[in-house]
């Protein structure tokens, strides 16, 4: 791409391009245009195009790589393994286009921005929440369930867990991510909380940063997070725990999911 050509002009004559990396097609990424990044781009001005890779680190990388050749103006990317996508940000630095790094954080890459939730507040929301409702009459026995190795957010949840928990005992089951089910669970009163993370916010965040990168700008950030390469300038969106007593006042208020929905 002529990285010559006005950004301003390239907007108002509709040829700013933003690629957008999934790692697969899971709702939590794709619920909709209104709490993608993809729709608030669009209604920016700018031509989006999305990919998904079925969760396979190989094809991410693939399609990243084959695609900056198309001369876009931007990439997001939700990499499936942030460690495996270092190399196709190498190619994105050569040809000059700049990386924001979407949810999950890119590793030992020179990333211009990452944008997510407080992953580390995420773990320290469900284990201050667990060690409230511990039960006081009896020991309790903890069971922690990690996620992927490739997934860094797990390492940070798992992070802000220790840093509440250790050397407390927990009891129970929580959440994170205000799924359908786990939000059921909830009104059931099988699963005790969950950690909701607003989704439009993030994504609408995502949007204005790219459409602005895009253009040339410099957009400004709230802190910095070290990716193992650099301090990656960072936004990060705050997170809320919800049980059954605020279930409604929060995720069904928001749109999230809807009353009928998790009868």
């Amino acid at each position: 791409m002529n990285k010559s050509v006005d950004r301003t002009s390239a907007v108002v004559n509709g040829a700013l391009y933003v690629l957008l990396f999934f790692p697969h097609e899971q709702k939590f990424f794709l619920r909709s245009l209104s709490t993608s990044p993809r729709g608030i781009i669009e209604k920016l001005g700018a031509k989006v195009i999305v990919q998904s890779a079925n969760s396979d680190d190989t094809r991410q990388v693939r399609d990243v790589e084959s695609l900056i050749s198309r001369g876009v103006d931007v990439l997001v990317i939700v990499p499936h393994n942030g460690s495996a996508m270092t190399r196709a940000v190498k190619s994105a630095n050569q040809a000059k286009i700049p990386v924001i790094s979407y949810d999950r954080l890119i590793l030992n890459a020179d990333v211009d921005y990452y944008l997510s939730f407080d992953n580390v507040k995420v773990g320290q929301t469900q284990a201050s929440y667990l060690v409230q409702h511990l039960p006081k009459d009896r020991p309790a026995r903890i069971v922690r369930i990690y996620g992927a190795p490739t997934d860094n957010n797990a390492k940070l949840f798992k992070q802000g867990q220790d840093e509440i928990l250790d050397p407390l005992i927990k009891s129970g089951v929580t959440g994170q991510d205000a799924y359908l089910a786990a939000c059921q669970r909830i009104l059931r009163g099988t699963q005790s909380m969950t950690v909701y993370k607003p989704l439009k916010n993030l994504a609408t965040n995502a949007a204005r940063v790219a459409f602005a990168v895009a253009r040339g700008e410099k957009p400004p950030t709230t802190s910095t997070t070290d990716n193992g390469l650099k301090k990656v300038p960072s936004i990060f969106e705050n997170v809320i725990a919800v049980d059954k007593d605020n279930l409604e006042s929060t995720v069904i208020a928001d749109g999230f999911h809807s009353a009928a929905s998790l009868k």
